[in-house]
């Protein structure tokens, strides 16, 4: 995990045609979102038969066009080439109501596909 400010890959998931199985297939389209700083916020450690962890972020960019449009079926991959999953998303405007910046809670969970980050 890379912290302090650095550009970023928002993968923007867009709905694609059906598998067949007739499953959804999601397609994913990057886009780079610059200035962006993601901070480690905490660790859950789940202890069962299998160990699994979910480290989560606080990630802060511009309120740009790239930075509006993203959803919680979004990713994020960092210049570490580390997928991040959206878990929450919120503008702050500046006092005259126009968008500032863009906060994010993202979520590496160990299980994540980390293999996938072609787009």
């Amino acid at each position: 995990m890379a912290t302090g400010y650095q550009t970023v890959t928002v993968r923007s998931a867009q709905p694609g045609s059906l598998d067949r199985k007739n499953i959804p297939v999601t397609n994913y389209v990057n886009y780079t979102w610059a200035n962006v700083s993601i901070q480690p916020v905490k660790v859950h450690e789940t202890v069962s038969n299998v160990d699994y962890e979910i480290n989560k972020y606080h990630c802060i960019g511009p309120a740009n066009a790239v930075g509006l449009a993203i959803k919680t079926t979004d990713q994020i991959v960092d210049s570490n080439n580390l997928v991040y999953r959206i878990i929450g998303n919120k503008i702050l405007p500046k006092f005259n109501g126009t968008p500032h910046h863009v906060e994010l809670m993202i979520e590496v969970p160990s299980a994540i596909e980390q293999s996938d980050s072609s787009g």
